[in-house]
């Protein structure tokens, strides 16, 4: 455990820090294929996997049985202590100013997920989500992930959004989304609004509802005494409530925590949703 702690603390880029991880537990368990998604704080979808995984031809149909095999696996089991690592809580993977190609990024997934269509932009958009070499194409990982999440929601199985959101640099996140077309799958990819990277950044850090409308007021501009759908806050409450944001954000002020939010500080491994 002492070289995982020295990962996290030493790497900021998140696939790399991924990869040290898992070579620091191959060494205690020998493995020989993995797979280690980030997924969405609030849909708990996966998206922008690192694997190592044999048969890429079967890819598709092992992300559809992830989800629709009876027990999702976001699930926890019975008795086993189990802690997500959520994408809000490692370092994005492209430098500052990187973000989703212009124009419409779709594509056509067939019944098995197989990709039957897409648009030129999404192999842009897909690259940013897995880095891939130049001369491959980029393996859409995570729109099979959003499009199992489809077929679960369809079964019965799981009533998340059909929904991934994850970080490509800071101030710079994609939305991976799915909708059913005839017997084909939709996927669309694109920017995440700035209201909703709040919400996220404040899901990701354990803010209560309270919390998150204290965070959303301050980076709006707004006055959390008098706005906001709920009763105004009176001054000491509305203290109170600021130095427990900051407190559970990891900041050492509201407006650190505002900036973080929005994107426009970077602290290392726990990296802001702006």
């Amino acid at each position: 455990m002492a070289g995982v702690r020295r990962s996290l603390i030493d790497l900021e880029d998140d696939r790399v820090l991924r990869r040290a991880v898992v070579e620091q537990l191959r060494r205690a368990v020998p493995f020989d294929a993995f797979a280690w998604l980030l997924t969405d704080p609030e849909t708990t979808v996966g998206a922008a996997p690192l694997a190592d995984v044999p048969c890429l031809d079967r890819l598709s149909r092992l992300a559809a049985l992830r989800y629709t095999s009876g027990r999702r696996w976001t699930e926890e089991p019975p008795g086993v202590p189990h802690r997500p690592v959520q994408s809000s809580h490692l370092p994005p993977r492209r430098p500052a100013g990187a973000g989703v190609a212009d124009g419409a990024a779709v594509l056509l997934l067939g019944p098995e997920l197989t990709v039957r269509h897409q648009t030129p932009q999404a192999e842009s958009d897909l690259r940013a989500l897995l880095p891939t070499e130049e001369s491959r194409r980029p393996i859409p990982a995570a729109a099979y992930n959003v499009a199992a999440q489809l077929l679960a929601a369809e079964a019965g199985i799981d009533s998340h959004r059909l929904l991934a959101r994850t970080m490509i640099a800071p101030g710079h996140w994609i939305s991976v989304q799915a909708a059913r077309l005839g017997e084909d799958i939709a996927v669309t990819l694109g920017p995440v609004e700035q209201r909703e990277r709040w919400i996220l950044f404040c899901r990701a850090h354990g803010l209560t509802g309270r919390e998150t409308q204290i965070v959303i007021c301050l980076a709006e501009g707004d006055d959390t005494r008098t706005g906001g759908p709920a009763p105004p806050l009176r001054t000491h409450h509305s203290r109170s409530l600021e130095g427990s944001v900051r407190q559970d954000g990891g900041e050492q002020s509201t407006r650190a925590s505002c900036q973080s939010s929005r994107g426009l500080t970077r602290r290392g491994p726990s990296n802001s949703l702006g």
